[in-house]
């Protein structure tokens, strides 16, 4: 990608500044392109590890897949289902330790896709929308247990969920 919009280029800059933070809010309207912003952090993030994409709508995961999948160096992309879910946890999956998964925020929520995430160790964890105060204890053990997690906060929310660290320091730009 080398043609930038003036707030997309902002964003990268501010990420690259708290690329090793472990959370990071982001404050981006709806349409100022945070998705092609991000799509080369998680490519590179994917390549040695799980990458989550939580989003409350399918169309979200959708554009997110179409973005990513023209993005060099994605090789695994997977919308996590019931069934996918299920193999992941096995101890006998074959599937690779690496790549993309991504699922809708209802079902991080419960049945096999909230078990296999409780289990699996992830690099990367985008959650498209701020979670509210009131967010299932399972939601908030997949973002705690994350390496990384980077959550979008279309709103300019005043306030956080008190189980988020919402330290005002360098990681949370925007």
């Amino acid at each position: 990608m080398t043609d930038r919009s003036p707030a997309q280029a902002l964003l990268a800059e501010r990420l690259d500044g708290v690329r090793d933070a472990r959370q990071i809010v982001l404050r981006a309207p709806v349409g100022t392109g945070v998705v092609r912003t991000l799509a080369q952090l998680v490519t590179r993030k994917a390549a040695d590890g799980l990458v989550l994409i939580v989003s409350p709508l399918n169309a979200l995961l959708d554009q997110w897949s179409n973005v990513l999948e023209q993005q060099p160096g994605t090789e695994v992309i997977h919308h996590l289902t019931a069934d996918l879910a299920l193999e992941l946890a096995s101890e006998t999956s074959d599937l690779p330790g690496h790549g993309i998964l991504l699922a809708a925020r209802s079902a991080i929520r419960r049945g096999p896709v909230g078990a296999a995430l409780r289990r699996l160790n992830l690099a990367l964890m985008f959650f498209d929308g701020l979670p509210n105060a009131a967010a299932r204890s399972e939601e908030v053990d997949v973002i705690r247990r994350a390496q990384q997690v980077i959550i979008l906060d279309h709103k300019d929310s005043p306030k956080f969920p008190a189980w988020l660290d919402t330290n005002p320091g360098p990681g949370h730009p925007g």
